[in-house]
């Protein structure tokens, strides 16, 4: 689940930022509440880094970087 991650904010990012209020989809609210599901369990999130820090740490590293990249550029752009 945390290598997919910044993958994951990224859609949620573009998904907030080209929200209208003329409409929000049924396929974008879906996107919203799939991403609040897989990501609202910060135990399991918490579990799953320190079994990536302790068996690939690089692989945590690289997923750290991307998703403070992910983060910055929402909000930069906000600003």
């Amino acid at each position: 689940m945390l290598s997919n991650s910044p993958q994951r904010v990224r859609e949620v990012n573009t998904l907030v930022a080209t929200c209208n209020q003329d409409g929000f989809s049924f396929g974008r609210a879906l996107s919203l509440s799939l991403f609040y599901r897989d990501f609202n369990d910060t135990n399991s999130l918490v579990k799953e880094t320190e079994n990536l820090a302790r068996d690939n740490p690089a692989r945590l590293l690289e997923c750290s970087i991307s998703l403070l990249s992910e983060t910055d550029g929402y909000l930069s752009s906000d600003r």
